[in-house]
């Protein structure tokens, strides 16, 4: 029964992987951006500013090294969420964001890179795949073009599997991807029956792959199943 402080923990991400520890005996500490209690005994760092915040960006820097202190200090394992912008083909690896979390891999024992996260949960707004779902709802409208980039899709359950599974990883850098990958107009294609106009891509930001899954893990979730699944249950 691993302690784990969990910092971004009323994220997207956060709001699941909560009760996701808890209901595999975990004890959970949720952390905002303040520092955990030294009784943690390992850190999943989720915590991140909005990628468009240039100046939240520059202030999460220091967040980071204070959190890097306090692991040193407290003997504390970090594991960090890490993205896959930093290396993606296109323009988001040269984001302040990309940056930042490049720097923040260096600064803790484990990382895991996050590739495009999906749940069942509205993203607060934002994700393509709530506003796919909701398209379908209302037979296609409400989306009138779609991204042809490709994009590499996690079920938001298997991130958090992903995470778990590095509280008894080796140190080191690892990835939740599926390995496959759907652009967002496939998937309008598969759900809607519709092609859609291109929408650029905004950062363009190709998936690559360049580190191993966590040990022990895999992806249980294919973003066409889950899709097919939820549009016949409504």
């Amino acid at each position: 029964m691993t302690t784990v402080a969990v910092t971004g923990a009323s994220g997207h991400l956060g709001r699941i992987l909560v009760p996701y520890l808890w209901e595999r005996g975990h004890v959970v500490a949720q952390v905002g951006r303040e520092m955990p209690s030294p009784d943690a005994e390992v850190v999943i760092h989720l915590a991140a500013p909005d990628w468009r915040d240039l100046e939240g960006i520059r202030d999460f820097a220091a967040y980071n090294e204070h959190l890097a202190r306090f692991s040193e200090v407290n003997s504390t394992r970090v594991i960090s969420a890490g993205s896959w912008w930093q290396y993606a083909d296109g323009d988001a690896p040269a984001l302040p964001y990309s940056r930042m979390k490049s720097d923040q891999m260096c600064m803790f024992d484990c990382t895991v890179v996050l590739f495009s996260v999906y749940g069942d949960r509205p993203r607060d707004g934002h994700g393509f795949i709530p506003a796919l779902l909701a398209a379908a709802a209302r037979g296609a409208e409400g989306l009138p073009a779609a991204s042809h980039e490709p994009r590499d899709w996690i079920y938001a359950t298997d991130a958090c599997g992903a995470l778990r599974a590095a509280l008894s990883a080796p140190d080191g850098i690892y990835e939740a991807a599926t390995g496959q990958h759907y652009s967002p107009a496939e998937l309008a294609r598969s759900v809607l029956g519709v092609d859609l106009p291109d929408h650029p891509a905004d950062p363009s930001c190709a998936p690559r792959h360049r580190h191993t899954p966590v040990p022990g893990w895999a992806p249980r979730t294919d973003v066409l199943d889950f899709l097919r699944r939820r549009t016949a249950a409504a």
